[in-house]
């Protein structure tokens, strides 16, 4: 575990983004035996995303979002997701903050936004479970530009149930139907 440490230390003084994303983590949840220091932790994720690196700029949008280490400020945390999602890096993560940026931006306007609809349907064109889900509720109402679609709804929830996704196992229960009528 030292040595490990060490390791990562030795790499964050390279100002290797990737190594300052993971000595952040350790800050944020205690690993290494490192005490949990939020403020430090996203002051570490703030220089990991400066050097590019777009996991830390999920996590530094997650901190803003709810005040952890830095003061909250729902705007910097949009644009700490938005550049999450703009950049080229791992399709999960790029998903999530799509996803995530779907929410926020449902929750901001009075209703999904345009721009909310086309990441969270680009997430699910991918296959993320949760981009699924949220764009089944969007035909299930009808919303955000959305035609309302139940069959279009049920193929997503039972795509996104088939990955393991509870929310939606549950949704298409309330909807009476299962994955096997969706196959069908």
């Amino acid at each position: 575990m030292a040595e490990e440490l060490a390791m990562v230390r030795r790499n964050v003084e390279r100002e290797d983004a990737v190594a300052i994303r993971h000595l952040a983590r350790a800050y944020q949840a205690g690993n290494w035996e490192i005490a949990v220091n939020l403020k430090k932790a996203a002051k570490l994720y703030k220089r990991a995303a400066e050097l590019g690196d777009a996991d830390a700029c999920f996590s530094l949008a997650y901190a803003y979002d709810d005040g952890d280490g830095v003061r909250q400020n729902k705007a910097k945390a949009l644009a700490f997701w938005r550049r999450a999602a703009a950049q080229d890096h791992d399709v999960r993560t790029k998903c999530n903050a799509e996803t995530v940026l779907f929410l926020s931006l449902s929750i901001a306007s009075d209703g999904p936004t345009p721009e909310a609809v086309a990441l969270v349907r680009d997430a699910a064109g991918r296959g993320y479970a949760e981009a699924e889900y949220h764009l089944a509720d969007l035909h299930l109402d009808g919303a955000g530009g959305v035609p309302q679609d139940t069959r279009e709804a049920k193929r997503l929830l039972a795509n996104a149930a088939g990955k393991g996704y509870d929310d939606a196992r549950a949704k298409l229960a309330d909807l009476g139907s299962s994955l096997v009528e969706i196959e069908d």
